[in-house]
């Protein structure tokens, strides 16, 4: 099968535009609801459904082709973070793009969206500006355009991805998948990792900062000092904000970081300098 590139295979591949949109927002209250569809329609933005709640979300999702899903934080039954897992770990060849939109300023709180692989945060209060940036980068993540990899065969490129959250995983998947990447393995941990790395020759190794086993910092250690691959490109992807730790994986061997909420342009922008030589 064609990797999915937004509702298009990469045979049928065309530039998307705001207008080309189809919107689902999820917002409980009828007055924001209004905000934001002026918004999104100011933009350009014409095909928006609503619904109030992630219950009543996750039908229309499941049995429409949506570009975006644009949620507040918090919903009457779930968050806006167990909104967007649920959206991410459902069993369909194409998800929508998650965009979160609130005036939380705790970063306990969005994190989880963060972890979850929201294209894009919105904070309230917002201007026309704010949300056609984030509106660029829903847009960047449904299509990412195409890798430019030199003399190397897209399609012999093998990519390891290392995060504890299914979600993330198949985020990511997604957008591999959109560059052009199909050849991609998965593990839940850097413990589960290592067999991979040991057994399977990979172009690309992308790990999550944190995992409950053994961590990035860990598995890039183990990759530079003793697989049979030391000079595999390591991505990391992070929220962290400690100069230190990042410190540490700089030290460690890590090439680039991808710091969450991250935009699909900057991944490809990543893979282009890593795998172009």
């Amino acid at each position: 099968m064609p990797a999915q590139t937004g509702r298009y295979t990469r045979g049928e591949r065309r530039a998307m535009k705001i207008q080309d949109l189809t919107v689902l927002l999820v917002e409980p209250s009828a007055t924001q609801a209004k905000i934001v569809r002026q918004q999104l329609q100011a933009l350009g933005v014409t095909r928006i459904e609503t619904v109030t709640s992630g219950a009543a979300a996750l039908p229309v999702v499941q049995a429409r082709d949506l570009h975006l899903v644009v949620s507040r934080l918090y919903l009457p039954d779930m968050s806006g973070a167990d909104l967007s897992k649920t959206i991410n770990a459902l069993d369909r060849p194409f998800r929508p793009a998650f965009m979160l939109i609130s005036s939380e300023t705790n970063e306990a709180y969005l994190e989880p969206l963060r972890q979850a692989g929201a294209a894009a945060i919105v904070r309230k209060p917002f201007d026309a500006s704010f949300m056609q940036e984030a509106l660029h980068a829903v847009l960047d993540h449904l299509e990412p355009g195409t890798l430019h990899l030199g003399e190397r065969d897209i399609e012999e490129i093998r990519v390891l991805l290392a995060d504890d959250s299914t979600a993330v995983r198949r985020f990511l998947v997604q957008l591999l998948r959109g560059l052009g990447i199909d050849r991609i393995d998965e593990a839940d941990d850097g413990a589960t990792a290592m067999p991979f790395i040991d057994q399977h020759y990979y172009d690309l190794l992308i790990t999550d900062l944190h995992m409950p086993l053994l961590n990035g910092i860990e598995l890039t250690r183990y990759v530079r000092c003793e697989s049979q691959q030391r000079s595999l490109p390591i991505v990391m992807i992070t929220s962290e904000a400690d100069g230190g730790r990042l410190d540490m994986a700089r030290a460690a061997g890590v090439s680039a970081f991808l710091h969450k909420p991250f935009e699909a342009k900057a991944l490809k922008a990543h893979i282009e300098r890593l795998l172009a030589g």
